[in-house]
C-alpha cells in the first residue's frame, strides 16, 4: 500500500505511522530525500525476499521527488508487500497529480482547530482515562493546534491528579499557555 500524507500536524500523522507499524508488525525505515536521495528509496522498497519481514518506508520531503522518477515509481511500486508513506507539508500540484492518478490513498493533516480541536483534546483525555472539567478543556484549547504540547498538558495533568482531573490542576497547565 502506498501513502501520501500531507500537512503540519506532525504528532497525528506520526500516531498515523505508529499505527500502520502496529498493525502490519513491519519493520520501520524513515528516509528523508534531501539526505538519503531516491535511489536508496528505490533500493528498500524493492529490496525483500521470501524470508524477509515486510517493511514500512516513511519517505521524508517527498516534495523533492522528480515528477518522472515519481510516476516511474508509482507506476511499478504498488504491487509490492511493503508499505509506502510519502509524507511532506505541501507538495507541488504537478506531483499531486501524479499521486492522484495513482490511485494512492491521500491524507490530509491540517491543523485542527474550533470544534476538531476540542473533540480532539476530548478523545485524547478519554484514552488517557482522564476526565476534563469544562476549565480545562478552555485553557488547553488556548494552547491551539500544536498537539504535542496539548499532549504533554494532558499528560502532565494526568500525573499530578490520576485519572480525577480535579479542577484545581488547571492552574498547573505550564506557563507558556496561560
Amino acid at each position: 500500500m502506498i501513502y501520501l500524507f500531507l500537512g503540519l500536524d506532525t504528532y497525528r500523522i506520526k500516531k498515523e505511522i505508529k499505527e500502520l507499524t502496529k498493525k502490519s508488525e513491519a519493520d520501520l525505515y524513515r528516509l528523508d530525500l534531501e539526505e538519503d536521495g531516491f535511489s536508496k528509496i528505490k533500493l528498500l522498497a524493492g529490496s525483500g525476499s521470501l524470508f524477509s519481514r515486510k517493511k514500512i518506508l516513511v519517505v521524508e520531503k517527498a516534495n523533492l521527488i522528480q515528477p518522472k522518477e515519481l510516476s516511474d515509481f508509482l507506476s511499478g511500486g504498488k504491487n509490492s508487500e511493503d508499505t509506502i508513506v510519502f509524507w511532506d507539508e505541501k507538495i507541488e500540484s504537478e506531483k499531486l497529480q501524479i499521486f492522484k492518478d495513482s490511485k494512492i490513498k491521500i491524507q490530509e493533516f491540517k491543523n485542527l482547530t474550533g470544534q476538531q480541536l476540542k473533540n480532539w483534546i476530548a478523545e485524547e483525555a478519554k484514552q488517557r482515562g482522564l476526565r476534563l472539567f469544562p476549565a480545562h478543556l478552555e485553557r488547553l484549547e488556548n494552547i491551539g493546534s500544536d498537539l504535542w504540547a496539548v499532549s504533554n498538558e494532558l499528560d502532565k495533568m494526568l500525573v499530578e491528579d490520576g485519572s480525577t482531573g480535579s479542577p484545581h490542576n488547571i492552574l498547573s497547565l505550564s506557563k507558556d499557555y496561560q
